[in-house]
């Protein structure tokens, strides 16, 4: 199972971690593995390299697990770097519906 938590306070999401496998395939031929995978990377990369916002992000690869905390954006940007990572949360319960034991998605 992936299990995709968000941090959000003052309606701005501050972080979020994904971590597991979907277990709908092996290894190497799981699609929605691959989907979270590739989104999760898109994310990161956008909102550090595009919109240069500083952030601690945490790669885990034996354990499956990609975290990023926002810690500083510019102003200008900032509505910026919300799109995306909303974008992403949404985008991760849309595939949390079509496959609910595989993955959840939580927000606190």
């Amino acid at each position: 199972m992936i299990r995709a938590d968000f941090v959000i306070r003052d309606n701005k999401i501050r972080s979020f971690s994904t971590r597991g496998h979907a277990g709908l395939a092996d290894a190497g031929q799981d699609v929605l593995c691959a989907a979270v995978s590739a989104m999760t990377q898109l994310c990161v990369n956008t909102v550090t390299d595009v919109f240069g916002a500083r952030c601690r992000v945490l790669v885990e690869e034996e354990n499956a697990h990609i975290s990023m905390t926002v810690e500083s954006v510019e102003p200008s940007r900032a509505d910026a770097v919300e799109g995306v990572l909303r974008g992403y949360l949404i985008q991760l319960r849309e595939l949390a519906k079509q496959y609910p034991a595989h993955l959840t998605v939580t927000e606190k």
